[in-house]
């Protein structure tokens, strides 16, 4: 989800240049991005009380997906602020849970060991990732890799989600 942000911040402008929209209304949707995911911050308290924590998750990927997949298509300017609000609110909620979950979850003699191999695995991500995404996409424009980014969290989403318990 990190990388996603670094796509869009990337992208964002560059699909605006595609679409040849003014830089305002580009620098208005990154604005309106960044202000979603502040909004998704102050409510993850109460979003991961009323949902649980996996469900929450999973339904910020499914949100940090859909917004891109939107952007990718040919859509008008007001859908664009949809998508990116969309976006900015699942993008917001991934690095705080993922946080707080691995800070729960590690052996409290292992939480730094942890909270570094995680650092490290999310920085390796903001190289690699955004490297892969636009070899895939090259030649599709900004729009493609926006769509790329999509369909990689939505994959992400859908590995995420709790496997169902077989049995009696």
């Amino acid at each position: 989800m990190i990388a996603g942000v670094d796509i869009s911040l990337v992208h964002l402008p560059a699909l605006g240049a595609d679409r040849d929209l003014s830089a305002g209304l580009v620098s208005a949707l990154l604005a309106l991005r960044a202000a979603a995911s502040m909004v998704s911050r102050l409510l993850l308290g109460r979003l991961s009380a009323a949902l649980g924590r996996e469900r929450l998750l999973v339904g910020s990927i499914a949100s940090a997906a859909l917004g891109p997949a939107a952007c990718a298509l040919p859509v008008p300017p007001w859908a664009l602020v949809v998508a990116v609000v969309v976006a900015g609110l699942g993008l917001g909620v991934g690095q705080p849970l993922t946080m707080s979950w691995l800070a729960e979850s590690a052996p409290p003699g292992a939480r730094g060991r942890a909270m570094s191999l995680r650092l490290t695995g999310n920085r390796a991500g903001q190289v690699v990732i955004p490297a892969a995404v636009g070899a895939v996409a090259a030649g599709l424009g900004a729009a493609g890799v926006l769509g790329v980014t999509a369909a990689a969290l939505a994959w992400t989403g859908f590995l995420a989600r709790k496997p169902a318990v077989d049995g009696p």
